[in-house]
């Protein structure tokens, strides 16, 4: 980060570099749509387009996803989920519901009317059918993303990223220090100024909490604690 303060230039060709890998994977979606559609199959497949997380581009001092230590930023929590199921969704409808990738599953299972094994742990997530077909909404107060050094709650207004302590898994991502961050969605959009301090937001900053203790009350960490067992050993 430091070179690219001090050489703008470099700081240009990363952007632009960015740009063009974009660009090549928009070119590759649309010869494997052309493909499909030349197959004849576009009416017996359901099209769903993602990603594992976003890229900073230079916002915020940061390139790439800046894994260790920050998890809170729009930059790569909101990425791509375009969905599309023949003869049922409508072409250009977009909404700004709180879904998150461990909704795909369950709405694939109700989509192609599945049966689901008896398993050891329940699925997670929540079915997007009836917001997809139905124009519904998934009534959600908050989503949760979390990673080994910050976990960050989610709501309509407001986002709140916690600090977490550091595991056996990455004993050297402690990053505690920096301390907590909220950020109002509404009126900061950017993310630019931590609001955690400000006395006219704490009401709100608890509420969040609240739903950060709830979510680890009810959501099973079965693949972290797995991780960590293992490193243990």
């Amino acid at each position: 980060m430091d070179k690219a303060f001090e050489d703008e230039q470099l700081w240009r060709n990363y952007i632009g570099g960015y740009y063009a890998l974009v660009t090549e994977i928009d070119h590759c979606v649309g010869k494997i749509r052309n493909a499909h559609s030349e197959a004849d199959l576009e009416e017996e497949t359901i099209v769903i387009y993602t990603s594992d997380h976003g890229d900073f581009v230079g916002n915020h001092g940061m390139v790439e996803k800046a894994a260790a230590g920050h998890n809170v930023y729009e930059d790569i929590l909101n990425i791509p989920l375009i969905i599309k199921i023949p003869g049922k969704t409508i072409s250009g409808r977009r909404t700004a519901e709180l879904v998150t990738l461990a909704d795909v599953l369950p709405t694939l299972i109700k989509l192609l009317g599945l049966e689901v094994p008896e398993l050891a742990y329940p699925i997670q997530g929540a079915s997007m059918v009836d917001m997809i077909l139905n124009n519904g909404s998934m009534d959600r107060s908050y989503i949760v993303s979390e990673s080994w050094s910050q976990a960050t709650v989610i709501t309509e207004n407001f986002k709140l990223g916690i600090m977490l302590d550091p595991t056996e898994v990455h004993r050297d991502w402690d990053y505690r220090e920096f301390g907590d961050m909220f950020f109002d969605r509404r009126k900061d959009p950017l993310e630019i100024t931590n609001r955690f301090g400000d006395i006219d937001y704490q009401d709100e900053i608890n509420t969040l909490r609240g739903y950060y203790e709830e979510y680890i009350t009810n959501t099973p960490a079965t693949g972290k604690d797995e991780l960590v067992s293992q490193k243990r050993k």
